[in-house]
């Protein structure tokens, strides 16, 4: 069964200690990476429908207190780290080989 830790923030909650909009599947990083990407509060609204502009806001303000967590988390899902780490190189048919 998973963890599930409260925050004080209303709509964040980790779940075995990933931050996730509290009543969603949603990671907290997926709303960050379109955040970041330059997308409109509007836009990324739109493209998550199942989300209230509240919901997004305090994503936001969490994401901006916790910085260093979710850049590395982000970062952990990088095709370069996920290289570097496992030892492997993407492959011409788009696959990753053991270098």
């Amino acid at each position: 069964m998973p963890l599930v830790v409260k925050s004080e923030y209303k709509y964040i909650e980790k779940i075995d200690g990933v931050p996730f909009v509290k009543g969603t599947k949603l990671p907290v990083k997926a709303l960050v990476i379109h955040y970041k990407a330059g997308m409109s509060i509007e836009d990324i609204l739109d493209g998550f429908p199942n989300i209230t502009p509240a919901q997004l806001f305090d994503t936001l303000a969490y994401y901006h207190d916790h910085k260093n967590e979710i850049e590395e988390d982000i970062e952990e899902d990088s095709l370069e780290y996920i290289e570097k780490e496992f030892n492997l190189k993407l492959a011409p048919d788009r696959t990753l080989k053991p270098k």
